[in-house]
């Protein structure tokens, strides 16, 4: 301000806050053996402190920048951020779908076919992708599910080996 006589100043310091923008990006779906772990991507905006919840995960919340969760169990799970500032608070909310996956079991039942020499195998075991049949009688391997194999004519005792995979590992059953 100023007149003919004199000029007058005043300087003040203005704080200027824009409002906090709560943005991450999780994995639309996760898949793993035992235990599955989520790392949030967290792309915020104007943020001075984060509160996170993760119903069904460990942990169950925290205030981390971008915090790892592991979930031990299928399903359909809620990632929620509140961000705050000293001028208000914004809440987002994804849903991430688990899937535990489980270690496959290797077992079997057979039943002797007419004519004594063929031996039908029925799988009985689970969660199998591949499967790998040794008769112990020399021949090639059988990758089926559920073989029908011809053993040599005559009497004789086989140790028939089952080994089944799937993505978390491998499973073998053998019996006479």
């Amino acid at each position: 301000v100023w007149n003919d006589c004199d000029t007058v100043f005043i300087v003040r310091e203005v704080s200027v806050v824009m409002p906090p923008i709560a943005l991450f990006t999780v994995p639309a779906s996760v898949q793993s053996c035992n235990q599955a772990q989520v790392q949030v991507e967290n792309t915020s905006s104007n943020v001075q402190s984060y509160q996170w919840f993760f119903p069904g995960g460990n942990p169950v919340s925290s205030t981390a920048f971008a915090p790892l969760v592991t979930y031990t169990t299928s399903g359909s799970y809620p990632v929620v951020l509140i961000a705050s500032n000293p001028m208000a608070s914004d809440t987002l909310t994804q849903t991430v779908e688990v899937s535990i996956l489980t270690f496959p079991v290797a077992n079997w039942t057979y039943n002797d076919l007419p004519g004594g020499t063929s031996v039908a195998f029925q799988f009985t075991g689970a969660d199998a992708v591949l499967y790998s049949w040794d008769f112990g009688d020399g021949s090639p391997l059988s990758m089926e599910a559920n073989p029908v194999h011809t053993f040599p004519s005559g009497n004789g005792t086989y140790q028939v080996r089952l080994q089944v995979i799937n993505t978390c590992g491998a499973s073998v059953l053998e019996q006479v």
